[in-house]
């Protein structure tokens, strides 16, 4: 009820834990306490009713007015670097896209990660502390944007050129 009172709108998701996940991330998600249930945040990307979507963790504290981050995100996946982990993953924008939803699915449902050789063998990316080590959160959604967003790999070319996104 002070949900609707404050306008906000409540949107039911059909899965909490993405479907049919890669056998190796789930072994490493089965590691942490959240589990795959940390990737829930990837149906803001699915939010096709918004022109742009910022997606903000509870401990991410907002200074200043977000418009310029709107604005970017009409264009770019826009990010944030983490301490523990190439990419924050409790802050990112990002124009919604039901085809854009659709291959970061289907990347999960192949990917291959690895404690010792990262996201189909291509490492982890970097961290503010902890370099290219594996740190804390990189087999969570944290790494899996990173991987998705911003390193070179042709499970993720394929899949976005499957949904027409290149």
């Amino acid at each position: 009820q002070r949900l609707k009172a404050a306008s906000v709108r409540v949107v039911e998701v059909p899965w909490a834990e993405p479907p049919g996940i890669s056998p190796s991330l789930a072994a490493r998600n089965a590691d942490n306490h959240f589990g795959s249930r940390e990737y829930l945040r990837l149906h803001a990307i699915n939010l096709t009713d918004y022109d742009s979507i910022v997606y903000i963790d509870t401990d991410v504290a907002l200074l200043g007015d977000l418009s310029p981050v709107f604005n970017c995100a009409q264009t770019m996946f826009l990010s944030s670097n983490g301490g523990v982990a190439p990419l924050n993953g409790g802050f990112f924008a990002v124009k919604p896209s039901e085809a854009l939803f659709g291959a970061m699915l289907d990347v999960l449902r192949t990917i291959e990660y690895s404690r010792k050789t990262g996201w189909n063998g291509h490492g982890f990316g970097r961290s503010v502390f902890l370099g290219a080590n594996e740190g804390s959160y990189p087999g969570g959604p944290q790494g899996f944007l990173y991987h998705f967003f911003y390193m070179s790999d042709d499970s993720v070319d394929i899949a976005l050129r499957g949904r027409s996104l290149t």
